[in-house]
């Protein structure tokens, strides 16, 4: 392995800004914004692109990735899969060089810590993501209650290597970015051991009603919403008089805790536990006026996501743009009761959670996993 010493591979979030995109992709750099904006966001620091080229440099691994990749018929799910596993373990079997994997664990000793090593989530932040044309968000990988500097290393080395999951090569291909060529950073940020989390949205994204906030939460780590594990409660603010305009308390069938030791652990909750609200009035306003805040400052409808940790303090986790959103009426934004259809109306067969906003017809197609979507 090389020993020299790398240069620019971390920054703290203090040191960061929108303007970072490129150094610290769209995650990290919308951390360091809002932390200038002095939004309460847990600590943490960013292992930057340059760390990534470094690596890929060193071993002349990007060659080999794209010797790989360059050919693969992305639309064949067999041979996209069969490439992704063959490209993940050429960057799971590189050496880290010395010099970078040294500055990453002096940057995780530095964090703020009270006895015993902090406990962290490390998060991919790829160069190209959460961006108003395009969004990355969920598709590289994320690693929950990461302690111990050995373990912090080896979740940087798999978040590089999610680079090459096939959800995202077949995104990357699909929307002209090169296969191999684009770099990734990664987030390491003080893991908060929240009770309640979720997500926000600065407009209603099913409607496209600006004049809305919707926020939606369950017990635990933010995890069960944004995976889709959980039917999160619901409440729509209007952002004009602050009142909660739809408050919907949902059974919440499992919750994701953190482990004392590291990593985590899901667990069913029970029925009461299930059907008790996520959030009072109070906790709906607090996170409100955090959103429009962040809006305010940003500009553009924004996508967040929250936590309350045991001591009932909010935290910001992430902000990204709003990239997808419900259609508006030629009168200006939709109204949450605006009719959507007209004719008859049928018998609702299945309920769930949606994965996108929007509405269409035609055959239903029930999928057990990924590959049946071939």
């Amino acid at each position: 392995m090389s020993t020299v010493i790398a240069h620019d591979t971390v920054r703290p979030f203090t040191s960061l800004s929108r303007s970072d995109v490129a150094w610290a992709g769209g995650k990290g750099a919308n951390l360091g914004e809002l932390t200038g904006a002095g939004m309460p966001v847990p600590p943490g620091f960013v292992v930057g692109a340059p760390a990534y080229a470094a690596f890929c440099d060193e071993s002349s691994l990007r060659e080999r990735l794209t010797s790989e990749l360059e050919t693969v018929a992305v639309d064949d799910s067999a041979a996209l899969d069969a490439a992704a596993a063959a490209a993940r373990k050429l960057v799971l079997d590189t050496p880290i060089p010395e010099g970078v994997e040294a500055t990453i664990r002096a940057a995780y000793a530095d964090l703020p810590h009270e006895g015993g090593d902090p406990v962290v989530a490390v998060r991919s932040s790829a160069t190209g993501e959460d961006t108003a044309s395009a969004s990355f968000a969920g598709m590289n990988e994320t690693y929950l209650g990461i302690r111990g500097a050995d373990a912090v290393v080896d979740a940087v080395r798999r978040c590089w290597a999610s680079l090459f999951g096939a959800r995202t090569i077949f995104y990357r291909a699909k929307r002209g970015f090169g296969i191999a060529d684009m770099d990734i950073a990664v987030v390491v940020q003080m893991q908060i051991d929240s009770v309640r989390a979720g997500v926000m949205f600065t407009i209603d994204p099913a409607s496209g009603n600006t004049d809305r906030l919707v926020i939606e939460g369950a017990f635990g780590l933010g995890e069960s919403v944004v995976s889709g594990s959980v039917s999160p409660d619901r409440y729509v603010v209007d952002k004009t008089t602050g009142a909660i305009v739809t408050r919907e308390i949902h059974r919440k069938e499992l919750i994701i805790e953190l482990e004392p030791d590291g990593g985590t652990v899901t667990r069913d909750l029970t029925a009461a536990e299930s059907s008790t609200p996520t959030l009072t009035d109070d906790e709906v306003d607090e996170l409100a006026g955090l959103g429009m805040r962040i809006e305010s400052h940003y500009g553009v409808a924004q996508d967040t996501e929250w936590a309350f940790d045991r001591q009932a303090r909010a935290w910001m986790l992430q902000a990204r743009p709003v990239t997808a959103s419900g259609g508006t009426s030629l009168d200006g934004p939709a109204t949450a009761d605006a009719s959507v259809a007209t004719g008859p109306v049928g018998k609702s067969l299945l309920h769930g959670l949606g994965a996108a906003p929007g509405r269409a017809s035609g055959p239903v197609r029930v999928l057990q996993s990924p590959s049946d979507g071939a």
